[in-house]
């Protein structure tokens, strides 16, 4: 049996913590910084693909 999936009209309203507001924005800016500090000293960067844990070297000619 599949648990049932609760119903968004029936679930309270969530305000947006202001905490967390602009939060992706800043992981995206700390993510190219580390790619371009990483082209630029030519070190190899850890990345989450396919649901594994990869070590790659980023292009300095293609900004991510």
């Amino acid at each position: 049996m599949r648990p049932r999936k609760p119903d968004p009209a029936k679930l309270p309203e969530r305000s947006r913590d202001p905490d967390f507001v602009g939060a992706e924005a800043a992981l995206r800016r700390a993510a190219e910084r580390a790619r371009r500090r990483a082209a630029e000293c030519g070190t190899a960067i850890a990345i989450f693909k396919d649901g594994k844990v990869v070590w790659v070297k980023p292009d300095s000619k293609t900004p991510s």
